[in-house]
């Protein structure tokens, strides 16, 4: 085959997700995927369509996302969504990074030791496998140890961990990252074309969710 009919054929496969982008609309099947069951709220904001993204600190690819997460979540993010963090706890070494979110979450400090946490696994080189490991990235960042000692026996994030892992596996999650809307909808990078196009994606579903007669459709 040559160049100019390989440059043809990848121009071809990018038109529907450019063209929806384009034009507001996206099709089922196509750019964004109907979920079996709905999914129960996550604990967003009432009255709001939940936007719920699955995540692991260790995946490469939730990590190229943050950013583009963090600029929606400040200027593109619309009125009516509510944003929840659901980290991914669907094997061990999963776990142990969703039991790392939690206990961050309980102390308070998930802004402080968030991007930390993504920036030591991909930038440092840490596994973070285990809880010493995790406890001096907590340390490291301020964070007192016997209140992380107390924040990761502690039932309360244990049943998080148990809750995340339960609505994951609920939505059919077979990877990350994987953004549900409205417990309804499951977007992500790949079927979107992209990671601006994935926002773009969650905004047009948000707004779909959000009609008075989306129930019907």
């Amino acid at each position: 085959m040559t160049l100019g009919k390989i440059l043809v054929l990848l121009m071809a496969l990018a038109l529907p997700a450019t063209a929806a982008a384009e034009q507001g609309s996206y099709q089922a099947g196509v750019h964004y995927r109907e979920l079996a069951q709905w999914l129960p709220s996550a604990g967003g904001e009432p009255g709001k369509v939940e936007v719920i993204e699955f995540f692991w600190y260790g995946c490469p690819h939730c990590y190229e996302l943050e950013p583009y997460i963090e600029q929606w979540r400040e200027s593109g993010m619309p009125a009516e969504a509510t944003f929840v963090r659901m980290p991914a706890a669907l094997n061990d070494s999963w776990r142990n990074h969703a039991r790392a979110y939690y206990v961050a979450e309980a102390l308070g400090v998930v802004e402080k030791i968030h991007r930390p946490l993504f920036d030591a696994m991909h930038q440092g080189g840490q596994r973070l496998a285990d809880p010493e490991s995790v406890r001096a990235l907590f340390v490291s960042q301020g964070v007192d140890g016997s209140a992380f000692d107390g924040a990761w026996r502690s039932y309360a994030v244990d049943t998080q961990v148990r809750r995340a892992d339960s609505l994951a596996r609920a939505a059919g999650i077979s990877g990350v990252p994987a953004m549900i809307v409205g417990g309804r909808y499951e977007a992500t990078v790949t079927l979107a074309g992209g990671r601006e196009e994935l926002l773009s994606l969650v905004n047009y579903l948000v707004a779909k969710e959000s009609k008075p007669d989306s129930q019907e459709q």
